[in-house]
């Protein structure tokens, strides 16, 4: 099943012009689609020469932040979800127990410099893996505890660049969020945090108590902030309705 994409010299996976990017969604989509019916020997085969060539291209590709459109992904972007896609469907946490630090160092490194959509599901990725291997977690805590904190520790600057007290910036409809910068990101952080603190205790209860003050500081930031655009757009939906009526005592036309 596989055995097309093992024959791929790595330089042909990590070639960056547009044509080999569609080559390589299609072998990715290949590996994807072929998921369920790999056989044990075939998976084998699949993290020790497979896994590290997405691992690599995920790692040193360079991040996308622009799209085509608003719903227009660019191939780059295809590549990468894809492959972070494969990542989520790994093989069972034995098989692949030798590539768990270098594939936590990868999404982390994610989290840290890829877009908010690639950044969210590389945060979901390593709280699976935490979950499941308890040695991840102790590894790759304090790591972890470090992106959260400047990830809070940064969105006072992201709130006041987009809420500010005069007319907001533009919005480019082809610009990427950073996942440093992403409130989808920073919404799904508690719970990811809880629980990795759960597992290491003797140093997650004292980061835990550390973060707290960012974490409340934020979210009472982020509820201030959209109930005043919420309350803004009201007005100004107001204001647009009140200017389209007639003038109070004007008479319709007859037809």
């Amino acid at each position: 099943m596989v055995n097309f994409v093992y024959s791929i010299r790595r330089k042909t996976w990590c070639a960056n012009n547009v044509a080999d990017i569609r080559g390589k969604i299609q072998m990715a989509d290949h590996l994807r689609d072929n998921y369920d019916t790999r056989t044990e020997a075939e998976t084998k085969r699949y993290v020790e020469l497979v896994m590290p060539v997405i691992l690599e291209l995920l790692k040193n590709g360079k991040p996308v932040l622009q799209r085509d459109g608003p719903d227009r992904p660019l191939p780059e972007q295809t590549l990468r979800h894809t492959l972070l896609d494969l990542c989520q469907r790994h093989p069972p946490v034995d098989q692949i127990r030798p590539t768990i630090p270098e594939l936590c160092r990868t999404l982390l490194h994610l989290m840290r410099n890829d877009n908010e959509e690639n950044a969210v599901t590389a945060l979901k990725i390593f709280q699976e893996l935490v979950r499941a291997n308890k040695q991840t977690c102790d590894m790759f805590f304090q790591p972890f505890i470090e992106f959260v904190t400047d990830l809070y520790t940064g969105m006072d600057t992201v709130v006041n660049e987009l809420f500010p007290e005069s007319d907001p910036p533009a919005i480019d409809q082809t610009a990427l969020v950073p996942g440093l910068r992403s409130f989808k990101v920073a919404v799904e952080l508690p719970i990811a945090v809880i629980y990795a603190c759960n597992l290491n205790k003797e140093v997650g209860y004292p980061a835990l108590q550390q973060l707290s003050p960012h974490i409340i500081h934020v979210s009472c930031q982020f509820t201030r902030e959209f109930r005043r655009l919420a309350h803004a757009t009201r007005r100004a939906l107001v204001h647009a309705t009140r200017g389209s009526k007639p003038a109070q005592g004007s008479r319709r036309p007859h037809a």
